[in-house]
């Protein structure tokens, strides 16, 4: 993704947060709820893209800056979430997250100048979002959706760096490690995410 179109996603977020917090109700608007989930979605689920092919730093950059946020989300679904289902979920992310990025911190040493220590501004507007809206039925489902856009994206950026030759071979072995935990992520997110849908 090209700088000038994540700055521009960043301030859209930015802005529907905004927008959220100055509902006289004291409640996310729903107007700006669909202007951040549309944006948000539609940038975080290019979020593993790159104008060419990843690096070390590329990959452990993007791939840090996703569990990270994935851990993150966790915490949030967990406190959250009214579902007893989405709560379990919720925690497996936090606990196999939380295990990922460690795993792919210890395969970066010494392979990258930079290591994020917090998620991008994407992922924490969208966090933002969710922290703002209310505890009920619709946060449950909102917060599976976004499961599965954000295991969708991942699983593409894992897929393409454990086979992208500018990928270090440690980096690549995570890569190829990690993928089948994030599939079964996926699967279950939208296993849950019908279900929540049906029983309305």
């Amino acid at each position: 993704m090209k700088v000038s179109s994540l700055l521009t996603a960043a301030v859209l977020c930015a802005l529907g947060t905004t927008a959220m917090a100055q509902d006289t109700t004291g409640q996310p608007s729903q107007r700006a709820t669909g202007s951040m989930d549309q944006g948000t979605a539609m940038d975080h689920s290019r979020m593993d893209k790159s104008d060419g092919k990843l690096t070390s730093e590329s990959f452990t950059k993007k791939a840090a800056a996703a569990g990270m946020a994935e851990v993150e989300m966790g915490k949030l679904g967990a406190q959250k979430a009214t579902s007893p289902e989405v709560k379990k979920y919720a925690q497996q992310m936090v606990n196999d997250h939380s295990k990922g990025n460690k795993d792919l911190l210890t395969a970066a040493k010494g392979k990258t100048d930079e290591v994020p220590t917090k998620p991008d501004m994407m992922h924490r507007a969208m966090m933002e979002k969710f922290e703002h809206q209310k505890a009920d039925k619709e946060f449950d489902q909102d917060f599976m959706a976004q499961m599965v856009k954000d295991h969708k994206a991942v699983i593409e950026l894992y897929e393409q760096a454990s086979k992208d030759p500018g990928v270090d071979p440690q980096l690549q072995a995570v890569a190829k490690k990690t993928l089948p935990a994030l599939r079964e992520h996926l699967e279950e997110a939208q296993t849950m995410q019908k279900q929540l849908t049906a029983s309305d």
